[in-house]
């Protein structure tokens, strides 16, 4: 356990990592993790908490040796992202962030969508609101 020089206490998880900022309501955020070679839709993320939303707030993303469009969408298929286009061994980052970077409708699980069936890995950073 560490704490930083304003008293927020950080514990670290295998698949979870909660800050709690003294005087403030705790969050709790979870990781993870897909590699994946099929292209199509890809479960990332179960959503078994009925009225509960999965809100991402930093991902990673890095392809292998071809060319991929690469997108995250909601089990009704409503596209969460922009279509992302990356060249063979491309990737990017969306920093980790107390602000979400986009959520998926109550109830509804994250998947990946891979234009080609190429190595993916996809890292998530999220909350279960």
């Amino acid at each position: 356990m560490k704490t930083d020089a304003v008293g927020r206490v950080e514990v670290g998880g295998v698949n979870q990592n909660v800050t709690v900022a003294l005087g403030a309501p705790s969050l709790t955020f979870y990781d993870a993790y897909l590699d994946t070679s099929t292209s199509g839709d890809n479960l990332v993320i179960t959503n078994t908490t009925s009225g509960t939303a999965i809100t991402v707030h930093g991902y990673a993303i890095s392809c292998g040796s071809t060319a991929t469009d690469v997108y995250f969408k909601s089990t009704t298929g409503t596209q969460e992202t922009h279509t992302m286009q990356f060249g063979a061994n491309g990737g990017t980052v969306e920093p980790r962030s107390i602000i979400p970077c986009f959520s998926c409708p109550t109830g509804e699980s994250l998947y990946v969508n891979l234009s080609d069936s190429n190595a993916v890995n996809v890292s998530i950073y999220y909350r279960i609101v």
